[in-house]
């Protein structure tokens, strides 16, 4: 008699990647060949599979094609199959086989473009958090404001790349794709306000200044290292443009002490 965990393997390897003779074996065949009844399940596992992807990554079904994009999203599940309780989790690392098939291409986009679809499921499922009032911190806070850090909201999340992502993301937002030229570098943020999520492009300085302050600097840190690469009118630009992005969480003042939270 079989053992469950090896009955588990041998579904697993049927059922997620594709080998029927795993299970067929075991299977009664009567009026219904085994090969049959264990295709049944394959399909809907592997539908299920598909089309959640589909659903997590909509903007590259739209640059590939159907067809393309069930072929990547076979590949995937054979590569990387589900190791999560939640079949939201699956498309985790869709952007890294993107990468492995199509680095160097003329396609070389499409990863990036994955990264700022799975960063729209991420924060979607984020929790949320009370935003800083700057301005009423600062007056209290007086020559200590400088010395403070601050976490990003949890339902938010930095995208760098080398290519337009954004304005491929804004293209393929409506029924009519508009016309972008795969080149020049974009930074955006993605970040979900009132329930939905929003993508806005920020400049360099002020991605700077956000990627300074999610590393724990401080933000007199973070506006000195805007200066040192952008110039003073940038760093005050940026620091303005973070005001103005409503971003910041959970300030703290940099002591001898150490860090109190406030």
């Amino acid at each position: 008699m079989i053992k469950l965990r090896d009955l588990q393997h041998r579904c697993y390897d049927a059922f997620v990647m594709g080998d029927e003779h795993a299970l067929t074996p075991f299977v009664i065949s009567d009026h219904i060949p085994a090969a049959a009844r264990v295709q049944v399940y394959q399909n809907n596992v592997q539908e299920g599979f598909i089309k959640t992807l589909g659903t997590s990554y909509p903007v590259i079904v739209q640059l590939v094609g159907e067809d393309c994009f069930r072929t990547l999203a076979q590949d995937y599940l054979r590569r990387y199959p589900s190791v999560s309780g939640d079949l939201g989790d699956f498309g985790a690392h869709f952007a890294v086989l993107l990468d492995a098939m199509y680095d160097g291409s003329e396609f070389a986009y499409l990863a990036d473009m994955a990264r700022v679809e799975w960063a729209c499921e991420q924060v979607r499922g984020a929790s949320d958090a009370v935003l800083v009032d700057l301005a009423a911190l600062q007056a209290s806070a007086g020559e200590a404001f400088g010395e403070m850090r601050f976490a990003l909201h949890p339902a938010m999340r930095l995208i760098a790349s080398d290519h337009p992502v954004f304005s491929i993301w804004q293209a393929h937002q409506s029924e009519v794709v508009g016309e972008v030229e795969v080149n020049g570098g974009e930074r955006l943020l993605v970040i979900r306000r009132a329930g939905d999520i929003e993508l806005q492009p920020v400049e360099p300085a002020a991605y700077l200044l956000l990627q300074r302050l999610q590393a724990g600097d401080t933000l007199l840190d973070g506006i000195d290292a805007a200066v040192a690469q952008f110039g003073d009118s940038a760093a005050i630009a940026a620091l303005q443009r973070v005001v103005a992005l409503a971003v910041l969480v959970d300030p703290a003042v940099v002591g001898r002490a150490g860090v109190a939270d406030l």
